[in-house]
């Protein structure tokens, strides 16, 4: 949302003439910041501002933690990456790259012929194996057929293992060694016969590999954190995660994360959590480690930047400084880091996003962190086709290939549903993780728009995709009806009871594709 931030002091704000006129506060004589305006930079009724306290077209701030549209998150890469050479054989029944043999009898690509009843890829070319690599004593291979002799996920199994993933190109496994005896998995090196080079890790980074199963055994690869690999998002024992959560501005209503167990007690899967560079390394670790007792994804985004593309190397050194990235450090295994909420006002070129945020990539990997980074669109997160656009080019920046990009939706109209199939197909065709940050049922500065959030539910479950409602909160003011902002889902932080009948009824519980009916945990989370 585009809440504007607080000063260092904790509530200090940048009040516009409307706001004062207004006299709004939280109820105990500390106003809460509002967000800027959205889609053409204008203020509705409680309109937001951005980062510094102006308006992109000057509006002004709302009463009492006003909404904003747009969001954060989103982005993908596999974090792995290291790819076998080529020729390289590997250890008992492990595939090799072009034209190599397997130890135990594996099977070859095309034309190939397995030793005792490994299944024959097909499709492949240059001798590669379709599926990637060579399988061992009976052992078969799922999908995708490799280009120039690569394995689809970095080598063969042996006895009887099983390997899944896409075809790699030119030789390399499309995500790092191959398994042990009997293993698989789907990205870097494993224990015996591992590929060539395994999997690559930048910044200090252990690859996404390690593990081997049994005979005939299948996992996901396994690191110390979080990762993305082509247009999905895992966790770091390996199993593929669909965010499911809730915003929640906890800088300004709930330091302490108190409202984190009524939250999790829906199901979510994650938080969004509002912070600021006005809080401290001790204020952070507070609530990830709230959320994270609540079995819930922290995502906490700095909101300084809102509507400012300027704001991010702001952001980036609050990221970056070493009380901050000891925190991360000691929560890297679930956390993800949204950089800067909805940087960027409608006027942000392409080579402009591009260019900051490489930089920022840069300078949060060469700090030693490894997690996710999460990029929210600019235009205040709404302009998901420069996301798109971007997106691939960013991800080849970071080392670490492991970046979310966010698209916050708050466009209304019958068009709408178009462009949100269109934005979440193309996104599992660049092979990039996008997911939805922010949404709510109206447009935030532009209250009468009404988006389609039951059909961006439907359309998220259905192609894959992540996402976090806009709030948990009761403080919101923009688009007030009834005497309550629509952005609010309770009446009451800390109570499920609070739950608002309604749009947040229907996101939270009662829609199909609801939190309640489509989130998992995972890991020791389940």
């Amino acid at each position: 949302m585009k809440r504007n931030l607080v000063s260092a002091s904790g509530f200090a704000l940048l009040f516009s003439a409307s706001l004062l006129a207004a006299g709004c506060s939280d109820g105990t004589g500390t106003a809460i910041p509002s967000d800027a305006g959205k889609e053409d930079g204008s203020v509705g009724a409680g309109g937001r501002i951005g980062a510094g306290g102006s308006a992109a077209t000057g509006g002004s701030i709302a009463g009492p933690g006003g909404t904003a549209g747009g969001g954060n998150t989103g982005g993908n890469s596999a974090s792995t990456g290291g790819s076998p050479s080529s020729a390289g054989a590997s250890g008992t029944g492990g595939a090799v790259g072009s034209a190599g043999a397997s130890a135990t009898g594996g099977a070859v690509g095309s034309g190939g012929t397995s030793a005792t009843g490994g299944e024959v890829a097909s499709g492949g070319s240059a001798g590669a194996a379709a599926t990637g690599g060579r399988v061992g004593t009976g052992g078969s291979q799922n999908d995708g057929g490799g280009a120039g002799g690569a394995s689809a996920t970095g080598g063969a199994t042996g006895t009887g293992g099983s390997q899944n993933g896409g075809g790699g190109a030119g030789g390399g496994s499309s995500a790092g060694g191959g398994t042990g005896t009997g293993g698989s998995q789907n990205g870097g090196s494993g224990a015996s016969g591992g590929g060539a080079s395994g999997g690559a890790s930048g910044a200090g980074d252990t690859s996404h590999s390690g593990g081997s199963s049994g005979t005939g055994g299948s996992t996901g690869a396994t690191s110390t954190h979080m990762y993305t690999q082509g247009s999905d998002l895992y966790t770091y024992c390996g199993e593929k995660v669909l965010l499911r959560g809730l915003n929640q501005m906890s800088i300004w209503t709930d330091a302490s994360g108190s409202s984190y167990p009524a939250i999790a007690s829906f199901g979510s899967n994650a938080v969004r959590i509002v912070f600021a560079e006005s809080g401290n390394a001790t204020g952070l670790d507070t609530l990830l480690t709230k959320a994270e007792a609540n079995k819930m994804i922290p995502i906490p985004e700095i909101h300084d930047a809102t509507g400012n593309i300027g704001g991010v190397p702001g952001t980036v050194t609050w990221w970056t400084q070493p009380s901050v990235v000891a925190v991360i450090k000691n929560h890297e295994k679930w956390m993800l880091l949204n950089i800067a909420n909805e940087s960027g006002d409608n006027n942000v070129s392409d080579s402009t996003f591009q260019s900051t945020y490489t930089s920022a990539i840069t300078s949060i990997r060469n700090a030693g962190i490894v997690v996710p980074l999460v990029i929210d669109g600019s235009g205040w997160g709404q302009k998901v086709e420069q996301l798109l656009t971007v997106a691939p080019a960013l991800l080849a920046a970071d080392p670490q290939k492991n970046v979310i990009f966010s698209w916050h939706e708050y466009t209304g109209g019958t068009q709408e549903n178009a462009r949100i199939t269109t934005s979440l197909e193309k996104s599992k065709t660049l092979g990039i993780v996008l997911i939805n940050g922010e949404f709510a049922s109206g447009g935030a500065g532009v209250c009468t728009q009404t988006i389609p959030y039951q059909f961006l539910l439907s359309e998220a479950q259905r192609v894959g995709t992540g996402w976090l409602a806009w709030s948990w909160d009761n403080s919101n003011s923009d688009c007030s009806v009834g005497g309550a902002s629509i952005f609010n889902m309770t009446t009451n932080l800390t109570s499920a009871s609070g739950l608002v009948a309604g749009w947040a009824s229907n996101v939270v519980r009662d829609d199909p594709n609801s939190i309640k009916n489509t989130s998992v945990r995972h890991c020791d989370w389940k």
